[in-house]
């Protein structure tokens, strides 16, 4: 038998409710610093954000999604490192909402969906913010990635977008089925078993 979260994960009180938010902000946060300080061409900024599409819904998905980015530019100056990028982190967790809000999150072709969907947005966003704002720390190996590219005559924002594609698909991939795993696993009952449950209350069996 699969183990569910306990209800009062699922649909916690208020307080409950905030220290949820603010673990999956921090968790986000870590996530993202061990990344930089790693070295790694990912962003690992909405691996919680995914998770609370399936498990906190909606708002908690905005909150952490944009709470996320604005504590880490309030952290790191503020320089216009994150905070342009909120939308891209919010966008990431209403995408995996919506694939659950309309129930094609239970197989694995559902997640590669997400994951292929997630990753295009967002390397079009990236690099358009990118490309406006100037943001971005430049010692990040994404923006290394870019000049790289711009060195065999792309324009910096097409430069911006190529980079992104590989590294989004890898980074939102891992976002994606981190909550793929939790919903399927945890959260969802199988038809089955929803069937079965049926029955037992209406106590129609066969003997």
């Amino acid at each position: 038998m699969k183990m569910k979260l306990h209800k009062a994960l699922l649909r916690p009180r208020p307080l409950v409710w905030t220290i949820l938010v603010v673990l999956a902000i921090t968790g986000n946060g870590v996530l993202t610093q061990l990344s930089y300080y790693l070295n790694l061409p990912l962003f690992m900024d909405t691996v919680f954000t995914a998770i609370a599409a399936v498990t906190g819904g909606f708002a908690a998905t905005v909150i952490i999604g944009a709470g996320t980015n604005i504590a880490l530019e309030l952290l790191s100056g503020p320089q216009l490192v994150y905070a342009p990028f909120v939308l891209n982190n919010v966008l990431t967790g209403v995408l995996v909402w919506l694939f659950v809000r309309y129930d094609y999150f239970h197989k694995p072709i559902h997640a590669v969906a997400a994951t292929l969907i997630v990753a295009g947005l967002n390397s079009v966003l990236g690099a358009f913010f990118s490309s406006v704002f100037l943001s971005g720390d430049g010692t990040h190996t994404i923006n290394r990635i870019t000049t790289g590219i711009m060195l065999t005559g792309r324009s910096p924002s097409m430069a911006a977008f190529l980079a992104r594609i590989p590294v989004n698909t890898v980074d939102k991939g891992i976002a994606v089925f981190a909550a793929y795993f939790v919903y399927t696993r945890l959260i969802r009952e199988e038809p089955d078993t929803q069937a079965s449950a049926v029955f037992r209350r209406s106590g129609r069996h066969n003997e």
